[in-house]
């Protein structure tokens, strides 16, 4: 699963689970955390972290260079994962793995953007806390870049475009974008009425 935040994927998950796939964790969560997959989500950059456990949790490096170092590739992948694994962080390489089926749900931008915003404000990730957490666009977009600056096309390029700076993605990257995406076996609407 190519786990988009705020696109129904933990819902995914635990459907994977109650038909008996083997997951990382019983909780809901099918992602691993852990340094050599960090599969968990990157909503912010490591510098706007203020705890150890948000750099854990929730951000991804600040130096695009350093982003895939370490991560496993997909033949570690292949032979480690359980049978439903879940990606939150960002395609490995910009690349699915063969050998995995890989799937995706999408969610409305906007409808996704505004669900992470709820949820960056529930973890107390929204700085400074201002009337309803959220004070403007401009300063969400400042705050997490890929959660608010064109977040598909980051999490399906990989590494290497998930830490551009807003403003940085072009028409040639929606492009490459739309080419992953075509290459992933399903792709689910998370509010398609079929």
């Amino acid at each position: 699963l190519l786990h988009f935040s705020k696109a129904s994927g933990s819902a995914v998950c635990r459907l994977a689970q109650a038909a008996g796939c083997t997951t990382w964790a019983s909780d809901g969560n099918c992602g691993r955390r852990q340094r050599e997959y960090a599969d968990g989500p990157w909503w912010i950059p490591v510098s706007h972290a203020q705890s150890v456990w948000e750099r854990s949790r929730f951000a991804y490096p600040d130096a695009i260079a350093r982003m895939g170092s370490g991560r496993s590739n997909c033949s570690e992948r292949l032979a480690r994962a359980p049978q439903f694994h879940a990606v939150e962080s960002t395609l490995p390489g910009g690349v699915p793995c063969p050998g995995f089926f890989t799937l995706a749900m999408l969610r409305p931008p906007l409808e996704r953007m505004v669900s992470h915003s709820f949820e960056l404000a529930r973890w107390g990730l929204v700085r400074p806390r201002k009337q309803g957490f959220c004070s403007n666009y401009s300063h969400m977009r400042r705050l997490a870049p890929a959660v608010y600056d064109n977040y598909y096309h980051r999490v399906l390029l990989g590494e290497r475009v998930l830490g551009l700076p807003p403003g940085a993605i072009t028409s040639a990257h929606l492009a490459e974008a739309k080419r992953v995406l075509s290459s992933l076996q399903l792709v689910l609407l998370s509010n398609d009425a079929a």
